[in-house]
């Protein structure tokens, strides 16, 4: 993958397709929102650097590549930042 980082909640964009109507796996989500308030050591989600010429996501500078519930856990938790690797597209 690439470097270990600190990404803004904010700037990632979702890539992965919701598992029921509500968007969640509510056994992993309840799973990943208990060691966060266990304080167990996540694995950093995965991203990747979304081009500047992709229109579509223009707002966006990272997609999801990997983590949606390690992701969306750490915002309901109240952190502003999460752990990341980042890889550039075309790799």
């Amino acid at each position: 993958m690439g470097d270990l980082a600190t990404g803004h909640c904010a700037a990632f964009r979702n890539a992965m397709a919701p598992k029921d109507f509500r968007g969640f796996d509510r056994v992993r989500m309840v799973s990943v929102l208990t060691a966060i308030s266990n304080g167990t050591s996540l694995p950093p989600v995965s991203l990747i650097a979304i081009p500047k010429f992709d229109a579509l996501y223009r707002p966006y500078t990272f997609g999801l590549l990997d983590g949606m519930h390690r992701f969306f856990g750490s915002i309901a938790a109240g952190f502003d930042a999460i752990p990341s690797t980042m890889r550039e597209p075309f790799q």
